[in-house]
């Protein structure tokens, strides 16, 4: 046996060995493959459709939302402080609606949870917003997106 045939044959055999350490780690035993996923319900696919939507509006909501702080932020440094409301609200509903996508993407039994909070918080972010829709138009998007974020949430919470 030629050692370029040597090599071949220890490679193709710990290749092997690696194939069926990562089956052995994912549950299948000997070769076998791993069980197929559960079928899912009617329930369970709308429940899956409702977090997949409340993820892409609320990324979206967080995406109207920085630029409705970036917004604000100018405004208060040329001395408009009735932007400081809007700002903090806005400022506390971007990390949560950021943490939506990975909680929902993960089927998380939190997202429940984050749903109620997501809720609540956008719903003082559109109430800041709000009263300064007519004026600003980086606030009116940011309302309106906080809006479809509520609506998104309230499908999630059933």
């Amino acid at each position: 046996m030629k050692r370029r045939d040597l090599v071949s044959v220890g490679a193709a055999v710990a290749g092997a060995q690696l194939a069926g350490a990562a089956l052995s780690s994912c549950g299948a035993q000997g070769g076998e493959a791993p069980s197929p996923e559960p079928a899912r319900s009617a329930g369970a696919e709308a429940d899956i459709a409702a977090l997949d939507d409340w993820a892409r509006i609320a990324a979206e909501c967080h995406r109207v939302g920085e630029r409705c702080l970036e917004h604000c932020i100018r405004l208060l440094g040329s001395g408009n402080t009735a932007m400081a409301d809007c700002a903090r609200t806005v400022n506390e509903m971007l990390p949560i609606c950021g943490a939506v996508g990975p909680l929902a993407a993960a089927r998380s039994e939190h997202a429940q949870q984050l749903a109620a909070l997501c809720k609540s918080v956008c719903e003082s972010c559109l109430a800041a917003c709000e009263a300064h829709r007519s004026h600003h138009a980086e606030c009116a998007a940011c309302a309106d997106a906080c809006e479809a974020t509520i609506a998104a949430s309230n499908r999630v919470l059933g």
